[in-house]
């Protein structure tokens, strides 16, 4: 909804985040899975940015959406030239001691600058 009224005003924007929920319901209790839901973002989104963006970074919390997964998703979206990809698991540091708790992967594509 946000998207679709964004492209309407045309708005366009230079970097996007983007965390999508595993599963999620909407206020007319409309279903929202990653599966089905993340395809018609990203198509959504690139009405928004369009394929050469400053930045683009996706994280995710969902089993199976490794850091291979996302940037391959990425790269089905955002292919122009000149963009790096950089991706990898997120964590939290422990508040003693030098562990840290895992917390979903990211993927993010960036311009390059020079």
């Amino acid at each position: 909804v946000f998207l679709s009224r964004e492209v309407r005003r045309g708005r366009r924007y230079d970097a996007v985040i983007l965390d999508p929920p595993t599963f999620g319901r909407g206020r007319k209790k409309e279903v929202w899975t990653i599966e089905q839901g993340l395809p018609r973002l990203m198509k959504s989104l690139l009405e928004l940015v369009g394929r050469d963006p400053a930045m683009v970074l996706l994280s995710c919390h969902t089993p199976g959406y490794t850091p291979l997964a996302l940037s391959q998703f990425l790269d089905d979206y955002f292919t122009t030239g000149g963009m790096i990809m950089d991706c990898g698991e997120m964590s939290v540091p422990q508040k003693t001691g030098q562990r840290r708790l895992p917390s979903g992967f990211f993927a993010r594509r960036c311009r390059m600058e020079g």
